[in-house]
């Protein structure tokens, strides 16, 4: 892996551009498995917080490489913020949003204008967020993101719809599934499909493929339902869909199971009775009574 292909698996951006000798220097982060020791260097630092922070999942290390890069790293300190958030350490994300605002890194504006709206304080929320559209035009696909959420979150879809048009004209491969989604809501299908089908083959994001399954089921079209759940389980894994909804993996045992395919059946309303799924308990009992079969794991 080298820091391109690993921007591209996790969704970054590569703000600054390298050249050649400096490209080589960071590589060296992502082609072994663990990074030896601290950097005197805040740019190597900051990749290798990245790296355990995306990579590797272990926050405590990545925050200390983000906390000794942030003195003079701006980048560094927006993502120590970010992981503070994920943690749900508000205090201390703004407290660091702080920091970078004072140092005039606007992108700053971005995270705080984020924090506000998980607390609920949208009109704060809206103002950072402008702040941040007007004067940082590298975030603008997170910035307008958020603010497609807000506005979404406050019934105005018509805006919602607007903002999430520009985070995805921007780069965002979530928003245009986003707009599907409203689009869905307010029992327009057909627009639902297209903005669906756009956020799956054009941005390849798969819970575009997620909701073109959800769409399929609800027009009774069982074939293509089964299609592109199987599809995301096999890019993303079985857990993936049950951790979203184990329904989901109930209803594609009932699509096997009205093809009369009882193992399949059976093996989907097992997992998703593992997540206390009352519907797969409960098919799950008539079909054992029915036809006798034990676990899957017993006849596999």
């Amino acid at each position: 892996m080298d820091v391109v292909s690993f921007c591209k698996k996790h969704g970054l951006k590569l703000y600054v551009e390298y050249d050649e000798t400096r490209l080589a220097e960071i590589n060296k982060i992502f082609s072994t498995s663990c990074i030896q020791g601290v950097y005197e260097d805040d740019e190597l630092n900051y990749w290798a917080g990245a790296y355990y922070w995306k990579e590797l999942k272990n926050l405590c290390e990545a925050k200390k490489y983000f906390r000794i890069a942030s003195k003079n790293h701006n980048f560094a300190l927006y993502n120590l913020a970010e992981i503070h958030r994920e943690e749900n350490n508000y205090g201390e994300a703004k407290y660091l949003c702080g920091i970078g605002i004072a140092r005039g890194f606007t992108m700053m504006y971005t995270c705080l204008g984020y924090l506000y709206f998980r607390e609920g304080d949208y009109d704060a929320a809206l103002r950072n967020l402008y702040i941040a559209l007007t004067n940082n035009k590298k975030c603008i696909d997170i910035t307008s993101l958020i603010l497609g959420y807000i506005y979404e979150a406050q019934g105005d879809d018509e805006k919602a719809i607007i903002y999430y048009q520009m985070a995805a004209d921007n780069g965002s491969k979530s928003a245009t599934n986003l707009i599907g989604r409203i689009h869905h809501a307010i029992g327009n299908d057909e627009l639902a499909e297209e903005f669906f089908t756009r956020a799956a083959t054009k941005y390849d994001d798969i819970e575009g493929v997620l909701n073109l399954g959800l769409l399929s089921y609800e027009r009774c079209n069982t074939k293509d339902t089964k299609k592109y759940w199987l599809e995301v389980i096999e890019k993303k894994g079985i857990d993936y869909l049950v951790k979203i909804d184990p329904e989901y993996v109930t209803m594609l045992g009932q699509i096997y199971f009205e093809e009369d395919d009882k193992i399949a059946a059976q093996k989907y309303w097992e997992i998703a009775a593992k997540y206390n799924n009352e519907n797969a308990k409960s098919n799950l009992a008539f079909l054992r009574k029915q036809t006798g079969l034990t676990s899957f794991a017993k006849k596999n």
